[in-house]
């Protein structure tokens, strides 16, 4: 995924446009979002590998790439009276990683199917090897889009083959140039030294064969990420990088971006990590999952009380590992240190936006009241501080039977 923003006629440039990945619970996509304030009447067109995806004068918009294909979001601020014209001559030139390949269909009337060949880089044809067959359509139009390619020159050829499997041998070439921006980083991650007060980005390498460098970005503390100018320039393949100390508070975001040989540097801007810092002393603030939310307590057969509650996903700062199951015991105060229970968040059903999570107790004392809390907690074991309280009472206590019970012949 790559993201860029264009500057428009006249409302001005767009800023801090990101692509964040939206989870499939909630419908998947890319969500993009920017900054625009010198004009707020100022419409916005979205593009994906240059054809527009729409219009709007909101300042986030969602869209739904193929899944492993490159994508590259541009998105054009211009005047109301401007919306639906074509500023398609503003985009960025784009390279793709695929050849797409087109011929006339051979006018011999046996002709049953095409065999595509190349030459993997290498100056001279392969007929030995067949990249793929193509059905005869007739002396027509054809046409061939092969998989991603590694950057270079390529030579192809289409041969007919007929139905009785003779093929033809011409040596007919066309070459095609692939310089593609490179593939991203992956599995970003950081560790704080709480000694030297410095930050180590860690990263997997771009799967692309030419990468010269990794180019590190920051936003000093507070805000976005500034994709203007490299904090550090680390040269590959080196896939790791050590901040200089911290000295104030913050919340410090950085990302990673891959640059190939030929001076193309990749466009991600959801490959990033934030380190949260605490001053006097300088110290990491644990990264939190969000609070359960809705938490419910319901009396159920046999003594026990049943736990319900959601999570939210969005906007969350790390995924939740557990939940802990917390209560009072009949005592009125909830006991936070000891829980309970632990529920695994794994074990989660799925309501959209929000995931369902539900525990049941063993038999409590009947009658008594109990009072219950849940926290979540991240796999590194830091654990978010909420105290929503749930009440219920414990009820084993069975029913009395009816009485009386007749029967009469009825119609």
């Amino acid at each position: 995924m790559k993201v860029s923003s264009r500057p428009g006629d006249p409302p001005g440039d767009i800023l801090n446009l990101r692509g964040t990945v939206v989870p499939a619970d909630i419908g998947g996509g890319r969500r993009l979002s920017w900054q625009h304030d010198a004009d707020p009447d100022a419409w916005f067109k979205i593009f994906l590998n240059q054809i527009e995806q729409g219009v709007t004068q909101d300042h986030e918009f969602i869209i739904y790439p193929i899944e492993g294909e490159q994508s590259f979001f541009e998105v054009i601020a211009v005047g109301s009276g401007n919306r639906f014209a074509d500023y398609t001559h503003l985009l960025e030139e784009l390279n793709g990683n695929k050849v797409l390949l087109a011929w006339t269909g051979s006018t011999s009337g046996d002709v049953d199917f095409y065999r595509i060949y190349n030459d993997n880089k290498t100056g001279t044809v392969d007929y030995n090897t067949i990249i793929a067959t193509v059905d005869h359509l007739g002396a027509v139009a054809h046409s061939w889009k092969s998989d991603a390619l590694s950057d270079g020159t390529w030579k192809w050829s289409v041969r007919a083959v007929d139905n009785a499997t003779n093929i033809e041998t011409n040596v007919v070439t066309v070459s095609v140039v692939i310089d593609t921006y490179p593939l991203a980083v992956s599995n970003l991650d950081f560790t704080f030294d709480d000694g030297t007060d410095k930050v180590t980005l860690t990263w997997d390498a771009s799967p692309s064969a030419d990468i010269d460098k990794y180019n590190i970005y920051g936003n000093g503390g507070s805000g976005f990420i500034s994709y203007d100018t490299p904090l550090a320039v680390i040269s590959s393949p080196t896939v790791t990088w050590l901040s200089p100390a911290i000295v104030a508070a913050g919340t410090y975001n950085y990302g990673v971006r891959a640059e190939d040989t030929g001076g193309k540097e990749e466009f991600n801007s959801d490959i990033t990590v934030t380190v949260k810092i605490k001053d006097t002393p300088i110290e990491e603030v644990p990264t939190l999952p969000n609070a359960p939310i809705g938490l419910t307590a319901t009396p159920v057969a046999a003594g026990k009380i049943q736990l319900d509650w959601l999570y939210d996903i969005t906007n969350q700062e790390v995924v939740p590992s557990v939940y802990s199951v917390y209560y009072d015991n009949n005592t009125g105060v909830v006991d936070y240190v000891t829980p309970l229970d632990t529920v695994l968040h794994s074990a989660a059903g799925n309501n959209g936006r929000y995931l369902t999570f539900t525990f049941t107790t063993a038999a409590l004392g009947d009658g008594l009241s109990y009072k219950f809390g849940v926290r979540a907690q991240s796999a590194a074991g830091n654990e978010e501080t909420n105290v929503v309280i749930a009440t219920a009472i414990a009820d084993s206590t069975l029913p009395n039977a009816p009485t009386g019970l007749a029967g009469v012949e009825t119609y």
